[in-house]
């Protein structure tokens, strides 16, 4: 009858000490994979906005062919859905830097919700997001 009222040891499940030794490994675990995590997305973020840049370069160039006579001034100001590159179809959606803010409007970002913008010579001005920053994270 002895028997039949103990647990096998297969039954007994872990022990405290084998529960806090898999929670320590996992949190090294954790503690090494993070600051990994924050420098690939601060790395993604970074290299979304410099082709964010590069692409609105490349439709500046072509705005004077699908109008001609066309002066690259006329693209100075914020790039959003009333911009004349987006009017005209030159790219399909309104591009945005990834490290700034949720936009309100989404087709019509600020600056501070990472717009774009072109100067009056039809350059794309520098993203005023953040630059890159220590172990790759990407800074405002």
């Amino acid at each position: 009858m002895d028997r039949l009222h103990r647990a096998s040891k297969a039954d007994r499940g872990f022990t405290m000490v084998e529960i806090l030794v898999v929670l320590g490994l996992l949190a090294v675990l954790l503690l090494l994979a993070l600051p990994v995590y924050v420098s690939a997305r601060a790395t993604a973020e970074q290299r979304t906005c410099f082709h964010n840049q590069s692409l609105l370069t490349r439709a500046a160039q072509l705005y004077p062919g699908v109008h001609a006579g066309a002066e690259l001034s006329e693209l100075e100001g914020i790039v959003d859905d009333n911009h004349p590159i987006r009017v005209e179809n030159i790219i399909g959606t309104t591009p945005r830097c990834p490290s700034g803010d949720d936009p309100a409007d989404s087709g019509n970002p600020t600056i501070g919700e990472g717009a774009y913008s072109f100067d009056a010579n039809g350059t794309i001005e520098p993203c005023t997001q953040g630059t890159v920053g220590p172990h790759g994270s990407f800074l405002n």
